[in-house]
């Protein structure tokens, strides 16, 4: 943790974080920093390195100095031609070591870090996806004019194997679904499982006070949920009476391409979960279900109980 103290080298509030542990699209991890390199609202970046060669590195680092992405265009004949895009900036890029066992762990790394560095916010993402340019300055102008509330999600594109499938956290803005258009609570959550940590700006003083201590470690996410770890986190915080809301502004792309193999460092829980097998990271239907019902029990208790899943004993 020591080796982010240059985080706080330029005058940001707002720290986004993100874990690796290898880069296998050089491509992605550069769509990723374009748009951060891009923000009209200076965002500092933090990567939990959980195992990158010293090549990933160099990539790494390649990428965050000037970002370069490539597109297609029709040219004046008609004809399709490649593009290349340099990013107007760079990202001030602190790595830091970490051992990750789960998505929990990535969260709680990343807000221990915002602590430890006097940042007002943080936020979270994931290799893969991108965000929007004016993403971090709209999120901003919100937590500036809203005291009351805690968090700020984005509206998110939802894509799902490539394809566009709709939008994420915009549940709150149906019409006679939540109590106060636009902000999230208990009677919705409890309906629908639909809010998604990835994009959101969260304050770090609403997090640190309903976040319980370890250690002098602050852990807002319970580490021994497996699967629904975020879902109990939001229905904890709101049960606390931290204000959440969704801006009504695209700020984010969220991308799921379900594979052979589930990371739970992910937060994004593939469908097929329950067909992949155990050493490559999926679980039974039976346990799905336990940690989705684990949720909706411990979200009253803000200590970590360590609830764990016992496999049901064969005739």
């Amino acid at each position: 943790m020591k080796e982010s103290k240059n985080l706080k080298a330029s005058s940001s509030n707002i720290l986004v974080g993100l874990y690796l542990d290898e880069i296998q699209h050089e491509g992605q991890l550069n769509e990723c920093f374009f748009g951060l390199a891009n923000q009209t609202h200076p965002v500092d970046v933090v990567v939990l390195d959980g195992g990158l060669s010293d090549k990933d590195i160099a990539t790494l680092t390649k990428a965050a100095k000037k970002a370069v992405i490539k597109t297609v265009i029709t040219n004046k004949d008609g004809d399709p031609e490649e593009q290349v895009l340099k990013a107007d900036g760079s990202i001030n890029l602190s790595i830091v070591k970490s051992t990750i066992s789960n998505f929990s762990k990535v969260f709680n790394d990343i807000f221990n870090l915002a602590i430890e560095n006097d940042y007002e916010a943080m936020s979270i993402i994931e290799i893969g996806d991108a965000v929007g340019p004016n993403w971090y300055s709209i999120a901003d102008l919100y937590m500036q004019e809203n005291d009351e509330v805690g968090f700020f999600l984005p509206m998110a594109k939802n894509w799902q194997n490539g394809s566009l499938i709709g939008l994420m956290n915009e549940a709150c803005w149906a019409e006679g679904i939540a109590e106060e258009a636009g902000k999230f609570d208990m009677n919705l959550l409890l309906r629908f499982n639909c809010a998604n940590p990835l994009g959101g700006v969260y304050r770090v003083s609403e997090l640190e006070e309903y976040s319980e201590e370890v250690d002098g470690r602050y852990l807002p996410m319970k580490e021994s949920i497996k699967i629904s770890h975020y879902y109990e986190f939001f229905l904890r915080m709101v049960y606390n009476d931290v204000k959440m809301m969704t801006v009504p502004r695209v700020g984010y792309d969220f991308r799921v391409n379900e594979g052979k193999e589930f990371k739970h460092s992910s937060s994004k829980v593939p469908g097929n979960i329950t067909q992949l097998s155990a050493e490559a990271g999926g679980i039974s239907a039976n346990e799905a279900s336990f940690w989705m019902d684990i949720s909706k029990k411990e979200y009253f208790f803000d200590e970590d109980r360590n609830k764990t899943y016992e496999q049901p004993e064969t005739a």
